[in-house]
């Protein structure tokens, strides 16, 4: 197990190139935020757009559209129930991240089913997506994109059959093995299984961040980080991981509770010092 360090983030930021465009960075498609759990998914957006993402597309429940355009109007909105249009966007997307506020309903579970094999681009499996998935594993195998599940314990345990009580090291790393792709295990401290079976370890954090969203937001960042850099995706994702907590520390020097609104906000200031 190697420890995640602030030098990740030197190595994966870059300045931008003078000649670019919006699509020089990347084209996320978030899924998520069925009609009573909308926030969800306007944290992963605005997440992802702070992050530094070229073209933000949300698609998630039309009674959400209007708190979207109010909530971060550089994203785009795509029905969530409207899956031909769903999966066409897959299509376009250099990242698609699914699950932020994601119910577990027959026509979520039925987009899940579709979406996996249509998607060879990073794949973030997050939240509701993971409640569906872990009743139906072999869905996994359907997928040639490279995946990417971020659960806190209690998703984890759904997933692996693994107790709480009883998740070492060794015993997720096993069932990650059984799994495939990449796991980061959202804790105190988060651990990241690789699909190339190496294991990071966060060495920040802050239980300032224990308020709902946070996992949300992390998604939007990792989505960001997987569309607009070129380098590993093992380091996309240790740095998105590591900035995500890094500057939650930060903030929580002079906040009681770090908010994920109040996180995103910071994003950007905070990325550019490490360009």
């Amino acid at each position: 197990m190697h420890q995640i360090t602030a030098d990740v983030l030197s190595r994966v930021i870059i300045p931008r190139p003078s000649q670019s465009h919006k699509g020089t960075f990347g084209r996320i498609l978030l899924i998520g935020g069925s009609p009573a759990m909308g926030g969800a998914i306007l944290m992963a957006t605005r997440a992802a757009v702070n992050a530094g993402a070229g073209l933000v597309v949300c698609a998630t429940a039309p009674t959400n559209q209007t708190a979207l355009h109010v909530a971060v109007p550089e994203a785009l909105f795509t029905s969530l129930s409207d899956h031909t249009s769903v999966l066409a966007q897959a299509k376009k997307a250099t990242v698609v991240a699914i699950g932020p506020g994601l119910a577990p309903t027959p026509a979520n579970q039925t987009l899940l089913k579709t979406l996996l094999p249509a998607v060879t681009v990073p794949l973030i499996i997050d939240a509701g997506a993971l409640t569906m998935l872990a009743a139906h594993l072999a869905l996994l195998t359907t997928t040639n994109a490279p995946v990417i599940m971020t659960p806190h314990q209690m998703e984890w345990q759904r997933l692996s059959k693994i107790p709480i009580s009883n998740q070492t090291t060794a015993q997720n790393q096993r069932a990650h093995s059984r799994l495939g792709g990449t796991l980061v295990l959202k804790g105190a401290p988060t651990v990241i299984y690789h699909a190339d079976n190496t294991i990071g370890q966060l060495t920040t954090g802050t239980p300032a961040m224990a308020t709902g969203g946070m996992g949300d937001t992390l998604t939007g960042i990792l989505a960001a980080f997987c569309a607009q850099f070129n380098v590993p995706l093992k380091e996309r994702v240790e740095a998105a991981v590591y900035l995500h907590s890094a500057l939650a520390t930060e903030l929580a020097a002079t906040h009681y509770v770090v908010t994920p609104t109040l996180l995103s906000a910071h994003l950007s200031s905070f990325m550019r010092r490490f360009m």
